[in-house]
């Protein structure tokens, strides 16, 4: 996991930001978080100047915290997640499905306790598994 200056670290070296950009980001958010918000705006960035790695992170950091890494928080990614494409050659390597049923099954066993509210992880996983039982 990354913290304060490893994930401020990270987002200036694979997003191409100002040290000063990632750390207010990073204090911001109370962690090792940015908002969804600022993630849009590096990626127009990149965009408008032709960056396509960075266009690529943060497009696919984006895909993957709504699809797999879904948590009970609408606005934030989490940075660590940010390491799964420091080498984008990598990432059609990855066992993408498994970690999508490892955070869902941790995420249906935090909603077992009485006081949980919400249901994070990938639902439409859920919902397929059960038609198909």
């Amino acid at each position: 996991m990354l913290h304060g200056v490893g994930a401020t670290n990270a987002l200036v070296e694979l997003f191409g930001v100002t040290h000063e950009n990632a750390s207010n980001e990073i204090d911001f958010c109370r962690g090792a978080h940015v908002r969804l918000s600022w993630l849009r705006e590096v990626y127009e960035n990149a965009c408008t100047n032709r960056q396509w790695t960075i266009v690529a992170r943060a497009y696919l950091l984006h895909l993957v915290r709504g699809t797999i890494y879904v948590d009970k928080s609408a606005t934030l990614v989490n940075v660590s997640y940010l390491g799964l494409f420091v080498d984008l050659r990598m990432t059609g390597g990855y066992s993408w499905a498994k970690v999508a049923l490892t955070h869902l099954y941790e995420q249906l066993g935090d909603s077992s306790y009485a006081s949980t509210r919400q249901l994070g992880g990938y639902a439409t996983l859920l919902q397929v598994s059960l038609i198909i039982l």
